[in-house]
């Protein structure tokens, strides 16, 4: 087990809305993977990386045009893991709980 509970995306005042919070994100990845990656759930229509404290842990926002095509990407790559250099990471996805990205 990873010791990570599976229900913390779904808590309450983190409702489905089209933008997810990534998190954990090795520094090596790259938008274009990254969009790449969700691109199998629906169309994306944002996406920004956030100033980190840990720049080997990056976090991102990433907004479809529905809510359904991001409760995909969350049941899909919660909890995806990177094999990097420095070792294993785990990608967390939740809900934004800032809204989407301001245009």
């Amino acid at each position: 087990s990873s010791g990570i509970n599976a229900e913390w995306p779904l808590r309450p005042g983190y409702g489905p809305s089209p933008c997810l919070h990534l998190s954990n994100i090795p520094a090596e990845v790259t938008e274009e993977e990254l969009k790449k990656m969700f691109e199998s759930c629906g169309t994306i229509v944002n996406f920004r990386f956030l100033t980190s404290e840990r720049p080997d842990k990056q976090m991102a926002l990433l907004e479809f045009t529905n809510t359904s095509s991001a409760i995909g990407g969350l049941v899909q790559f919660h909890n995806k893991e990177f094999v990097t250099e420095a070792g294993r990471q785990y990608l967390r996805i939740s809900f934004s709980k800032a809204g989407c990205i301001q245009k």
